[in-house]
């Protein structure tokens, strides 16, 4: 298969040996941005020299237009294909669901599935909605700037996803502005305990001097005993406002 035109097209040959070149397929819908695209496998991209061996082509179902009036057939057009024995070694007819907690690696024969080598779509009456990646390839949730997910469970999508990077840059933040709330506490507790000589009441020596040493350090912007701005994160630092998902399905 390749392109021709701005289209998908393949080289055929029927089973009298009659070779047609640059076969358009036939698929659903029409108008601009409006189609369905199920291109058969078999010739490399680009490859419009050598046709296929038996082994690696597709087998299809051509029709042909009537001649013009001119008394010319018209090229045929690619209709379907058939399944190759390959993938249909993957057909089952077991009517028995597979448990939820295991992969739904092959397919009923009433399931409807699209797939390229390992990547498949699945809708199945024993299986519900089964989506498969292709090895290495990322499973790609594609939106655009204003659009929105959402995942509900008997219609409700009443909750929202926790965003990795910044909940965890949240949760240091709060960690390290609690780590110097304890240094403070732990430096009163110093001063508590050595401010004053039990014996003259007066404040020791070493108190005034760790006291002293803190005021001209504040006066000269240095290091205060605890940060004197509040800590405050609004939802929307942490929180998703493009996915919308049930409670339900999070399992809560």
């Amino acid at each position: 298969m390749y392109v021709q035109g701005g289209q998908p097209v393949a080289d055929v040959v029927d089973r009298w040996g009659g070779v047609y070149r640059a076969v358009r397929f036939l698929g659903l819908g029409g108008g601009i941005g409006n189609f369905g695209s199920a291109g058969a496998r078999g010739v490399e991209a680009g490859d419009k020299s050598e046709l296929a061996t038996d082994g690696d082509a597709a087998e299809v179902a051509l029709v042909f237009p009537e001649t013009t009036k001119a008394g010319r057939a018209q090229k045929p057009w690619i209709i379907a294909s058939a399944m190759h024995p390959s993938d249909g070694a993957k057909v089952t007819l077991e009517t028995e669901a597979p448990a939820t907690g295991s992969d739904y690696t092959k397919h009923h024969a009433t399931d409807h599935v699209i797939g390229r080598k390992t990547a498949r779509v699945v809708v199945s009456e024993l299986a519900g909605v089964a989506v498969q990646g292709l090895a290495g390839q990322p499973v790609r949730v594609q939106l655009a700037g204003s659009d929105k997910l959402r995942v509900s469970s008997d219609g409700e999508a009443n909750e929202t996803v926790l965003l990795g990077g910044r909940l965890r840059a949240f949760l240091d933040a709060l960690v390290a502005r609690l780590e110097l709330q304890r240094l403070a506490i732990v430096t009163l507790e110093n001063w508590a305990n050595t401010a004053v000589t039990p014996s003259t009441g007066e404040p020791t020596a070493s108190f005034v001097q760790d006291y002293n040493a803190w005021v001209a350090a504040n006066a000269a912007g240095g290091i205060y005993l605890a940060p004197d701005e509040p800590f405050v994160a609004t939802a929307d630092t942490i929180e998703s406002a493009v996915v919308a998902i049930s409670s339900k399905s999070k399992g809560g």
